[in-house]
């Protein structure tokens, strides 16, 4: 557990601690009075000790609840910041991939638009007949086109 972590849960305990104990000074006060006579001679005494261990305590648990919850916020900051990152590295790599993509497909348009640039049929050199391309003769003349 970190550091900060264990102090913030200390303030929380003790504060909650102190709070405690000041509600039970308040409630308890004879108890308390026949207990601690000695060191309480009067009845207001323990009333005020029981309003600063409550104000004491109230402030602890707010500041510990605090510190706890900046802390939190921080690290889910850093988490974000490095989901963020990852993020943004694999928007890199995709459109990196997109652009290899781009270039095969405007290569591929280039080589289907020479293909069809092409004559889908020669002449005899014979007797200039139209021949269908790859047949290695003439259907007109039957002589050999090699």
């Amino acid at each position: 557990m970190k550091r900060s972590s264990v102090s913030n849960t200390f303030s929380l305990v003790l504060g909650i601690v102190l709070f405690f104990a000041g509600l039970f000074l308040l409630l308890n006060q004879e108890n308390v009075v026949a207990f601690f006579s000695s060191m309480f001679p009067n009845h207001e005494s323990i009333q005020l000790a029981g309003a600063v261990f409550q104000v004491l305590g109230g402030l602890l648990v707010l500041n510990g609840t605090l510190r706890f919850a900046t802390s939190q916020a921080q690290t889910r900051e850093k988490e974000n910041q490095a989901l963020f990152y990852g993020l943004m590295h694999r928007v890199s790599l995709v459109e990196k991939r997109a652009a290899e993509v781009a270039e095969k497909v405007v290569s591929l348009e280039k080589v289907r638009a020479a293909r069809d640039s092409l004559p889908e049929s020669v002449k005899c050199r014979f007797c200039g007949a139209g021949i269908e391309l790859g047949r290695g003769f003439c259907s007109s003349c039957g002589r050999s086109q090699r």
